[in-house]
């Protein structure tokens, strides 16, 4: 973690005091943005609905601390305590770079191919994010083109998981991140195809083959949520994307099983 100046803490405090209830917001000190981020204070009924807000505010603290002490590319913690944490701006979520749809399709690409790169590199360390959507890693470009040097950063810990499966936690980090794709809009199927065959060939084959062993294990449900096609949202769209197109990875799998397990023909 950064070592703040006692003026940055200063205004800290400040910031702090002028927006007491806010959750999350950003303020610029000597020509530099920050983020603060403080503990989620629930009120009236939201208390019941949210018991542990302070104990979930505490591990995604722990978890940013972590991955900040293994070199993870995460963005900076410059202060924290036991009910916020100061974060140095990383740019702008990959999301909002798609959805902002100026730049063309290519330049989508470079971005899904910096993501997918962040992601399986963070796996590679045996590090875990918990939830990481194109909306919770941000990027800063050398250009605004589909040449661009794209530095992605990790935000927004709140959905670490705990316990020592650890190939389990990246199946569900990947499928998250997939399922993030699936769900921005401005992106096109061949466009969302090419991200996900990108994926395919950089992953850990254990974890994509775990990726296919739960698109295997639900798909029955898939065959229910169908029936709300007509009446689907954003995120229940992306599940049957994400379904649509990781079952056909399964199917050539399983021929690919089928043929290595059948006897070889003898002259």
């Amino acid at each position: 973690m950064a070592t703040a100046t006692p003026e940055l803490l200063a205004r800290i405090t400040d910031e702090r005091a002028k927006h007491k209830d806010k959750r999350v917001w950003s303020f610029e000190f000597e020509q530099q943005k920050y983020w603060i981020k403080q503990q989620e204070k629930p009120q009236g009924v939201e208390r019941l609905l949210k018991p542990f807000s302070k104990k979930a505010f505490q591990k995604e603290l722990a978890h940013l601390q972590a991955l900040t002490e293994k070199n993870a590319p995460v963005v900076e913690l410059v202060a924290s305590g036991d009910d916020f944490m100061v974060l140095l701006d990383g740019g702008i979520s990959a999301s909002q770079w798609i959805e902002d749809n100026q730049q063309g399709e290519a330049f989508a690409d470079n971005i899904l191919r910096a993501t997918t790169d962040a992601l399986v590199n963070l796996h590679s360390k045996n590090l875990i994010h918990g939830r990481p959507a194109l909306r919770d890693m941000v990027c800063q470009l050398s250009t605004n083109d589909e040449t661009a040097k794209v530095l992605v950063q990790f935000v927004d810990f709140e959905n670490a998981q705990s316990g020592d499966n650890l190939c389990w936690k990246k199946v569900r980090d990947s499928l998250i991140y997939i399922h993030s794709i699936a769900r921005s809009e401005p992106l096109s199927i061949e466009q969302i195809q090419k991200a996900i065959a990108d994926f395919q060939s950089k992953a850990d084959p254990a974890v994509w083959n775990g990726m296919l062993d739960w698109i295997n294990r639900y798909r029955p449900l898939y065959g229910v949520l169908s029936l709300f096609k007509l009446v689907a949202r954003t995120d229940l769209k992306a599940i049957y994307v994400l379904f649509e197109q990781l079952t056909p990875y399964c199917q050539a799998r399983f021929i690919a099983q089928r043929r290595n397990k059948s006897p070889k023909n003898e002259d």
